[in-house]
Formats: C-alpha cells, structure tokens, sequence
C-alpha cells in the first residue's frame, strides 16, 4: 500500500520509444531493456509477469486471485514467451479480462506503448511525457523533477484547494495524466493521448421475490467477491 495515499500501488517506470525494438528481461526486481525500466510495487497481494511475443512485449502487475496458482516468484519463470501472434493475443485476453485489479504496460515494435487499467481505480499511475520519454508512478512526488511551476493547471490547483477534485485524467499539472479505471494511454512518436472506457453498466433496484432471503443473498455475493 501506499503511505502517501493509502490505495495500492501498482508499478513505476521509464519508457523510451527508442527502446521498443529492444528485447526486455528480468534483472532483479525490475524488468529492462536498454535504457528503459519498470519497477512493479512489490506486495504479497500481487505478482507481476513478462509477456513477449513476435511483435509485442506486455508487462502486467495484478492483484493475485485465490484461486489462480500465483506466479512463481523466480524471474525466469515470471517471463511467459508467446511464440505465435495467436497465443500472445490469447495470453493478452486473459490478462485484460482479470477480475481483480491490475495495471499493464505492452510495448509494439513500431514505436509504440500502450497502458491499460483494471475496472476498480484502486491503483491509479500518473504518467507524464518527456519528449520521447514515457514516465510513469504511482507516487506523483516521483515525476516533479521533470515539471516546473509553469506546468501547475489552475483549474486543478482551485478544486485541490477547495478540496473538490474530481476523479479523472486531469492532475495538478497539465503535462501529467492520471490512468483511471479503465482507460487506454497510447504513447508514440505523436505524444500521449489518454482516452476514458465507455460508460460502466449500472444495475438497478429491483421488486424483491416473496419469501426471498436478502441477508443470504447478500453474504454469499460477500463471502464470493472476498474468496472465502
């Protein structure tokens, strides 16, 4: 968990376009290529992989589910290798449809990198662009080196104040981007372009059956969603 926040931290990282093309590998508890790295938060409650495949390379930190035998904790068998561009988007769906939080990180051979995030927003990475330059944390302390006054948003520093912030890509700061629950960020050689998921269903209430036991019904929803 984070002690700034109190959400949970998913991974921080320095992603160069130049790197796309290079090959990526565990060293230690990061995972490289050339001058690029990510830094996965290392928490019991997560497991974090490397997927390479003929085109793509994805790096995906999650929560762990109860019922999934959890990654092993060597880096060589933390690196699952896609020999097919079939298998690799196989690997890719089950990664995508999680159904507990995670926070992936692909990068394409033609100079571009993807981000994606889960459907909870419990773990929310700020990312900012610096030139060619993809920087990303869960802490935003972390990207204040590359900002300056100038960059601070009126609008965002008015409702921080007024302790009004809304929940959105906005920040602080024009030049940084939060990745919601949900959202895509595409990085290129164009820039940084963030876009929302379309609207989440919502159930509604409906006429409770005769006789029915909603306290039953209840714990077991309950006792379900926690994996007991």
């Amino acid at each position: 968990m984070s002690a700034a926040t109190g959400e949970e931290s998913m991974m921080r990282f320095a992603l160069d376009l130049a790197d796309c093309r290079s090959a990526w590998r565990w060293e230690g508890a990061s995972i490289v290529s050339a001058r690029s790295w990510i830094e996965p938060f290392r928490s019991p409650a997560l497991e974090s992989v490397l997927v390479t495949g003929p085109s793509s390379t994805l790096i995906v930190t999650r929560e762990r589910l109860a019922s999934v035998v959890p990654a092993p904790a060597e880096p060589e068998s933390r690196q699952w290798r896609c020999r097919t561009s079939d298998h690799y988007a196989a690997v890719r769906r089950g990664i995508v449809e999680w159904p507990l939080e995670f926070f992936l990180v692909e990068v394409r051979t033609e100079k571009q990198i993807t981000l994606a995030a889960g459907r909870f927003g419990t773990a929310p990475v700020y990312v900012l662009a610096n030139r060619q330059v993809l920087h990303g944390s869960w802490s935003l302390p972390d990207l204040y080196e590359y900002l300056t006054v100038s960059d601070l948003c009126e609008e965002g520093v008015v409702r921080f104040l007024a302790r009004k912030s809304c929940y959105s890509r906005a920040t602080l700061f024009r030049s940084v981007s939060r990745i919601t629950e949900r959202s895509v960020g595409v990085f290129s050689g164009s820039g940084l372009d963030v876009k929302y998921p379309p609207p989440s269903h919502r159930d509604k209430p409906r006429q409770v059956r005769p006789g029915a036991d909603v306290v039953s019904a209840f714990e077991r929803v309950l006792r379900a969603s926690l994996r007991l």
